[in-house]
């Protein structure tokens, strides 16, 4: 019984493949998020290059002076002073202009209360040419002592973008992991009812049945005393004397015989292929040969062969 078991056994791979799927998704997002939440936050100035984690100091916020629109993604380019009177680019979300609203406001009127800097934070992103210019002609209405050949001195390489957060970056990670993750469990599900499946065909099975049986290993094929049991490609458990017809059957691709195969058709007018072969030596047709002739033998009261009164004592009997 335990070889039987080791022969009808079901390949795995679509549940190893489905838990490695759902383990690297997993390992994926959890490794991200350890590593946003540790990583080193940058001061805006000193960033070398892009998408660094980053903050920056509001003491002053000017209204944006430029608006860039790439990919149905539009930004609002604003200037910010800190308390070292550094001048930074940076984009704002409406939430996030609405959170230094009182900033913005005391920048513009002197009778207000100066209010507490803020920390705001993003990721640091090359400043566009055009926006540099826009910038440049802002600070220039300002009144500010800055020119073409300064505008870099003055507000660096980089500006802060606020919209690209740590939740920003794991939500996109997301829209890619859950699919995958979803994907993974639908195959460790298909394997597993596949596996459910397979045991319940085979409790009919017993090692009294096994003890006495015939095995054709070439065409996969188990004949016990009571069931023909046909383990590969598929698993098939028929009763002997349900079987009412069957013949030899061959699959041709531009006239060239692809597979052979046994066609099984029972009294509740199920049909099967069985003992289904791809190679044509003489070892293999010897193991397709003996297999038909075992159910000849074997098979006494049943239809065989795929003749014309066959086919019509089928027809007359399943007739609707």
């Amino acid at each position: 019984m335990k070889e039987f078991k080791k022969i009808v056994k079901v390949k795995k791979i679509l549940l190893i493949l489905g838990i490695i799927i759902c383990f690297i998704a997993l390992s994926i997002y959890l490794f991200l998020n350890n590593y946003l939440k540790n990583e080193d936050v940058v001061y805006l100035n000193e960033v070398d290059k892009e998408y660094t984690s980053s903050d920056v100091e509001v003491t002053l916020l000017t209204d944006y002076f430029a608006t860039l629109n790439e990919s149905g993604k539009l930004e609002r380019f604003y200037l910010v002073f800190d308390s070292f009177d550094n001048i930074f680019i940076v984009t704002l979300n409406d939430e996030d202009f609405n959170d230094l609203s009182e900033i913005h406001e005391y920048t513009y009127n002197d009778d207000i209360k100066e209010q507490e800097s803020v920390i705001i934070k993003g990721r640091s992103k090359e400043i566009p040419e055009e926006i540099k210019n826009y910038a440049l002609d802002y600070l220039i209405e300002m009144e500010l002592d800055v020119n073409k050949d300064t505008i870099d001195n003055v507000v660096g390489k980089f500006y802060l973008d606020t919209t690209i957060t740590n939740d920003y970056i794991l939500n996109k990670l997301l829209i890619i992991l859950i699919p995958l993750f979803i994907i993974g469990v639908l195959l460790i599900l298909i394997d597993v009812i596949k596996i459910l499946k397979r045991k319940n065909i085979l409790k009919v099975i017993n090692n009294k049945e096994i003890n006495n049986s015939n095995h054709n290993s070439l065409c996969h094929i188990i004949i016990t005393k009571n069931y023909l049991i046909n383990y590969k490609p598929k698993l098939y458990v028929i009763k002997l004397d349900e079987i009412l017809w069957f013949y030899p059957y061959e699959a041709r691709i531009k006239k060239n015989v692809s597979e052979r195969s046994i066609f099984i058709l029972t009294k509740d007018n199920n049909k099967y292929n069985v003992g289904v072969i791809h190679k044509f030596d003489e070892e293999y047709e010897n193991a397709y040969g003996k297999l038909y002739q075992d159910l000849v033998n074997i098979l006494p009261d049943a239809l065989k062969g795929y003749t014309k009164e066959n086919k019509e004592q089928i027809n007359e009997k399943f007739k609707k």
